[in-house]
């Protein structure tokens, strides 16, 4: 088994790009992730080792005195990180000494049309871990969950109306009409109607607690930490959120997944990784008639 090393401190969604790659060099390596949180809460099941680029010390990498407590032995590094001048480079050479340390930047250029995950896997197959394809990386978390857990239900309907830019999200108004006509539809009659709020959203929980109809059998839930969060995905009968860390995190757990996206330019990088899911981008394609024939398609 080879000790490696990979630093990619990155939001929710970004860590969850790694799943694909981290799962076949399991297999044959020990991994130490060193990410940000909430990322690396879920994907411990892959990484036996996952501490915080925030933790201290690690922010000495950019210096010239480097001094990390907490840095994990490895033959092999892998560092997802802008690096122009070398500093963080060598300073990891100097850190631990006689491994290989590869730099590599965070995700593809645009023009050439991977997804994030292969662009991962790309890198990290360069950097020496042969047994990782992209090709079939990509491939296999396109057909079957990689986050599964045991004791899956089917009892809810997950709203997710938030992302990490304001750029990707649709209207408060948007949402609350797709939620009453969802809800109010005897195709998901039984569901109990979960709306998830992140700590962008909160302000938002008046508006929809005060505009949601009385007889809405729903809950509004803000912020929920990891633990909480996974538990509530394992309720899932379908998810329907923007492009999002949550986004990704219920398609990789196998939830039938809508992701509703702004912008289709993104789609070949970003795509949502799960066996069930479905991607709508033109205004026309995000009526409720749609959504409502895809949800239709995947419960």
């Amino acid at each position: 088994m080879r000790d490696i090393l990979i630093i990619r401190p990155a939001a929710l969604g970004d860590t969850l790009m790694l799943l694909p790659a981290l799962q076949r060099i399991g297999q044959t390596g020990s991994i130490a992730l060193v990410g940000r949180r909430p990322g690396i809460e879920y994907v411990k099941s892959f990484a036996p080792v996952c501490l915080d680029f925030e933790g201290p010390g690690w922010h000495t990498l950019f210096t010239d005195t480097p001094a990390i407590s907490n840095l994990p032995g490895a033959e092999m590094v892998s560092v997802f990180l802008g690096d122009p001048d070398g500093k963080v480079k060598r300073n990891l050479e100097t850190l631990l000494p006689g491994a290989k340390v590869h730099v590599f930047p965070g995700l593809p250029l645009e023009t050439e049309g991977v997804h994030a995950a292969f662009h991962l896997a790309r890198c990290l197959r360069k950097a020496g871990c042969e047994g990782v394809n992209p090709e079939e990386c990509v491939e296999e978390a396109l057909n079957r969950p990689l986050l599964r857990l045991p004791g899956t239900k089917r009892e809810r309907i997950i709203f997710h109306p938030g992302s990490g830019s304001r750029l990707k999200n649709h209207s408060p108004e948007f949402w609350l009409e797709l939620i009453r006509n969802m809800t109010d539809s005897p195709l998901f009659r039984g569901f109990q109607s979960t709306l998830i709020l992140g700590p962008a959203e909160e302000g938002l929980r008046d508006f929809f607690e005060s505009r949601l109809h009385p007889e809405w059998n729903g809950v509004i839930l803000s912020s929920p930490v990891p633990e909480n969060l996974m538990a509530l995905m394992k309720e899932g009968a379908l998810y329907v959120g923007q492009d999002s860390g949550v986004t990704h995190l219920a398609a990789v757990m196998g939830l039938p997944t809508i992701a509703l996206f702004k912008n289709s330019s993104t789609i070949p990088m970003w795509r949502p990784l799960g066996p069930l899911v479905r991607v709508l981008v033109k205004e026309a394609e995000m009526g409720f008639g749609t959504v409502m024939k895809e949800a239709e398609s995947l419960l």
